[in-house]
């Protein structure tokens, strides 16, 4: 009985919150996007928080992950958060040409 409580208690502390969060300004329609000439890029760039007080550590930006993938023409992004037990990972990500 200890063991399945410990085990338990382990995968309720280790278990992680995730929230993805995909803004609605700038809608544009994917009619209008090319599917057929070039492939879509993706980038990413993210920055971690340790216990949410202490950071961000890394570089969470719209410009950086443009840069990143080379992108000149955005057509999407949004943005993910993770929360674990001692810190927070979020990232954004672009997609463009």
């Amino acid at each position: 009985m200890k063991k399945l409580l410990l085990t338990l208690m382990t995968v309720c502390f280790l278990s992680a919150c995730s929230y993805t969060h995909m803004p609605t300004t700038n809608m544009i329609a994917l009619s209008e996007v090319d599917f057929s000439k070039r492939s879509i890029r993706e980038g990413e760039s993210c920055s971690y928080r340790i216990f949410w007080l202490f950071g961000p550590f890394g570089d969470a930006k719209f410009t950086e992950a443009i840069r990143y993938a080379g992108i000149s023409k955005v057509v999407g992004m949004d943005a993910n958060y993770k929360n674990f037990l001692l810190f927070q990972k979020g990232c954004v990500r672009v997609y463009g040409y």
